[in-house]
């Protein structure tokens, strides 16, 4: 039954194809929308025995691109930004940014419409900290 359908419809689509724009055609054709836009900075230097958490929910959105500033720097291993995505996929980083021992690159995206956040530092040594 559905059979029928199909030439109706190929024939209503092609009468009408100017009047809706095209939403996505295939991959080139797909532009990233900023939907908002979220600020997050720790003190600098960041406190010691500190825990920051923070989910940024976004709906409709597809993704979160986490652009990093270039002075982003913990206690390597010890004090550490976590994200978590929609899907569950964790990045945890530390360390200094763009060091080449380190995965700390100056973007990172993640998928989903909401990204939880976590920083936490121990009871020593402290660095800049972060801003993104």
């Amino acid at each position: 039954k559905l059979q029928t359908l199909v030439k109706p419809l190929m024939k209503f689509s092609r009468q009408v194809a100017g009047v809706f724009p095209v939403v996505v055609r295939d991959d080139k054709d797909v532009e990233d929308v900023e939907l908002t836009r979220w600020r997050l900075e720790s003190p600098h230097n960041y406190e010691n025995n500190t825990d920051v958490k923070k989910v940024m929910s976004c709906p409709g959105a597809t993704s979160f691109t986490v652009t990093f500033d270039a002075k982003c720097h913990t206690e390597r291993t010890y004090d550490y930004l976590e994200f978590t995505d929609a899907s569950g996929n964790k990045m945890k980083l530390s360390g200094e940014l763009a060091t080449p021992s380190n995965n700390w690159s100056n973007k990172a995206t993640f998928y989903g419409d909401f990204l939880h956040f976590a920083f936490h530092s121990d009871g020593s040594n402290n660095e800049w900290g972060y801003r993104f």
